[in-house]
């Protein structure tokens, strides 16, 4: 109970004072994954629209929670300005811990913990990103052009220009300084994981991507050329999208299988059939649809038929029944009624943000402002009050 009230304590304060970096998304309220990645997209669509191209360095913060330093977390608080009374109670939290196992009956000896945040507490998500936030200050200070996006330990740094190599560069330094940063505060990269990404509309780059790379600490860390998966959404360098939505119907078809094959074995009512085809394979498919969906009929199509498949399942009707009729006798939306609605919800969604949230300005002024004869950047130095 009192981790949880110190975890909401250092939440509110932190957003009420806006300490944390706008690039955080993960561990923080009304900030989701599809958050950071449509900011990344927005980002990117206004680099193409000055007619340049815009590089992402994607780095993963190896072993997270169990890395972090309680002094270098506590000078971090003190540089944020927080509250004394909350420094001192994060600093009786991670004092004195120690742990024990017990394998197989064996009790293995008490070992001291002197560092990380321990995992499952309520209020580890918001030290660790308190703690992660001192990374952006140093690759900013050296490279201010740099975009930086956070998703709890998911790192992307945006870099954008007008050639391949101002890219290059800009990435390269801003990998080198979060390394560096890492290094002085006991954070480590996990370089395996460690991914590059060029989004550009030339055709011909996109061809001959895998000549291009970065250098990085003696790491060469070629350019993707395969959709990059990115907090669950695979992104292709044109960002079309096509490869996410064909791996989301994949997995979903995939599901669908098993379910069915449970459901045969053992057994299931209509009612608890269809909550699990709405929460286990639908859910599956639409990851990320509010993103791609732009009314392509392909994908219209293929996702009517797994829609199709449902019915029958939940309803057990034969083959030959009219698909319909068992579409409303399952109660569920048919597929483009299903798109338009999850796009709309988080356009609402959006409109009922913060002035000062990160998504603010990706829905066009049209829709914000409802003003359907607004020009480009009429209300670009305006917001919602």
């Amino acid at each position: 109970m009192v981790e949880k009230v110190a975890a909401t304590a250092l939440s509110r304060l932190c957003e009420e004072k806006e300490l944390l970096h706008p690039g955080q998304f993960g561990c923080r309220k009304q900030r989701s994954a599809i958050d950071a990645v449509a900011k990344l997209i927005y980002t990117t669509e206004k680099a193409w629209d000055k007619k340049e191209h815009l590089g992402a360095l994607f780095l993963d913060v190896k072993g997270a929670f169990d890395y972090v330093a309680k002094n270098r977390l506590l000078s971090r608080m003190k540089e944020l300005n927080i509250p004394s009374y909350l420094i001192r109670w994060t600093n009786s939290f991670l004092s004195e811990r120690r742990v024990q196992l017990v394998i197989d009956g064996f009790t293995c000896p008490n070992r001291d913990i002197i560092t990380g945040v321990p995992q499952g507490s309520p209020v580890s998500p918001i030290l660790f990103i308190i703690y992660l936030s001192g990374v952006f200050n140093s690759i900013e200070a050296r490279i201010p052009e740099i975009t930086a996006l956070l998703f709890a330990d998911d790192i992307a740094l945006l870099a954008s220009g007008k050639t391949i190599k101002e890219i290059q560069r800009s990435l390269a330094i801003a990998g080198e300084e979060a390394i560096l940063w890492g290094m002085a505060n006991n954070v480590i990269f996990d370089i395996d994981k460690t991914e590059a990404v060029l989004f550009t509309k030339k055709r011909k780059i996109r061809r001959n991507i895998r000549r291009y790379n970065l250098e990085i600490q003696g790491q060469t860390i070629p350019f993707n050329r395969e959709a990059t998966r990115w907090l669950g959404i695979w992104l292709d360098t044109g960002l079309e999208l096509k490869e996410h939505y064909k791996i989301r119907l994949q997995k979903a078809q995939q599901i669908e299988n098993r379910l069915r094959s449970i459901s045969s074995t053992y057994g299931l009512a209509a009612g608890l059939v269809r909550r699990v085809q709405i929460a286990a394979v639908q859910s599956v498919a639409l990851y990320g649809a509010e993103l791609w969906w732009k009314g392509q009929k392909q994908a219209e199509e293929d996702l009517q038929k797994l829609i199709n498949r449902q019915s029958r399942a939940i309803t057990g009707a034969l083959p030959s029944s009219p698909i319909d009729l068992l579409v409303r006798e399952a109660a569920i939306s048919p597929a483009k009624p299903l798109l338009d609605y999850r796009q709309q919800r988080y356009a609402l969604r959006a409109l009922q943000l913060p002035t000062n949230h990160p998504i603010n300005g990706i829905l066009p002024p049209t829709l914000r402002y409802g003003d359907g004869s607004a020009q480009p950047g009429e209300y670009s130095d305006r917001n919602l009050d």
